[in-house]
């Protein structure tokens, strides 16, 4: 039998159809009523011979395999050789075998899972089966992938693979090093979401998305409700345990006509010492500075608005403490109130409005002004620690 690729006539002495390198062997009930191409790595067959074909040219009812089993490397290291290792460099574990196929006219590309008993034998049943569930999480956000296993009757790793449809590639080696790209993306993904990182991911592309909206600064309550879905982003701005108590908590400061009064966004609460913390919020795009004044700035309108607003708040659940204990559900301590204004974003001043920002931030007793991209930033630095970047991440795909 010939494979007539490209111009480029190659002999094959097997009548199954699959393209291999480095001695992995396809059983035939995997790939009936197809025929195989095998490459060794040898002078006459290698991975070489078939990098570069153009996928348009390769005949219809085609699989390459290429597999990486260092039990099978070849005993000289050629150039040949070479660039299979490279290729493999790249692929995460415990991935290890990869098929290009044309079946139909249809083209698509496999990777395998390590087949190696050795290697899961080290895993327990539990840590396989939830990496796997992980998985299949994972790839919801890839349309174009799908995880499938040949029988349910082998162990859950083994013949089980990811098929990846057409990317529009020219050639197999352009396709595969497209499909290794997302393929070490859905690894991260996997492992985010078996530490339990998903959702600072998710939360980072919201900020990633919104941070710049222009019409932000009219946008509270979509931040109100950012923070209410997921209070344990407010959460990080303490060094002490607290919990949500309650958003849009009122503080107190009614008159005797029963009118007025002060509501904060959130309330939360020392999860020890039982006593109230108060946040206020406002939007990332909220003007922290005003104009120059005598080489330095002022503060904006709404920065020394939001200070006086959130001194008043702290003021008013001091005073009515005790109205307000005797008529709420939980009980909760009032000694001199931590009080948190969120408030526009830093990373958006100068370095002249850095300077006055900071000056004026560090001078202020009762009020800790913390700005969004701050809170976020303590976000990302936990994926950091556990080797997460937000840059691992497509955003379209979040």
């Amino acid at each position: 039998m010939k494979l007539l690729v490209n111009g480029s006539n190659i002999d094959i002495e097997i009548d199954e159809l699959e393209a291999l390198i480095h001695g992995w062997v396809s059983t035939k009930d995997e790939i009936a009523g197809h025929s195989v191409y095998l490459f060794e790595n040898t002078d006459n067959y290698s991975f070489e011979h078939i990098k570069d074909f153009k996928i348009a040219d390769i005949p219809d009812n085609v699989l390459f395999i290429i597999n990486d089993d260092e039990r099978t490397e070849p005993t000289k290291k050629d150039e040949s050789a070479k660039i299979a290792e490279e290729l493999f460099n790249q692929i995460p574990k415990p991935f290890n075998t990869i098929c290009f196929s044309k079946i139909n006219n249809i083209t698509s590309i496999r990777i395998y899972f390590c087949g190696d008993n050795e290697y899961w034998g080290q895993i327990s049943n539990w840590t396989i089966n939830n990496y796997f569930k992980a998985i299949k999480q994972a790839l919801i956000d890839y349309p174009v992938a799908e995880l499938i296993q040949l029988s349910e009757e082998r162990e859950y790793y083994d013949h089980l693979f990811i098929k990846f449809l057409d990317n529009g590639s020219d050639t197999i080696i352009d396709s595969i090093e497209k499909i290794i790209g997302d393929l070490s993306n859905i690894v991260l993904r996997t492992e985010e979401i078996l530490l339990g990182l998903k959702k600072f991911r998710e939360r980072l592309n919201f900020w990633e998305l919104n941070k710049e909206d222009p019409h932000s600064e009219n946008k509270e309550e979509v931040w109100h409700k950012e923070f209410k879905d997921y209070p344990w982003i407010l959460e990080n701005c303490f060094s002490i345990p607290v919990f949500l108590l309650k958003d849009k908590a009122y503080v107190g400061g009614k008159s005797v006509e029963d009118d007025g009064g002060n509501v904060v966004d959130f309330l939360y609460k020392n999860g020890l010492a039982g006593t109230v913390c108060l946040i206020e919020i406002k939007t990332p795009n909220t003007p922290l500075l005003g104009g120059k004044y005598r080489g330095t700035y002022s503060l904006s309108p709404k920065l020394s608005g939001s200070i006086n607003q959130l001194l008043d708040y702290k003021d008013s659940v001091q005073k009515d403490f005790a109205t307000l204990s005797r008529t709420s559900k939980a009980s909760f301590g009032v000694y001199n109130p931590k009080s948190i204004l969120i408030i526009g974003n830093a990373s958006n001043l100068t370095d002249e409005e850095r300077k006055t920002f900071e000056l004026y931030r560090n001078e202020l007793r009762n009020i800790e002004i913390i700005t969004f991209d701050e809170l976020y930033h303590k976000l990302e630095t936990l994926l950091t620690i556990q080797g997460f970047t937000l840059k691992n991440y497509n955003l379209d795909n979040s």
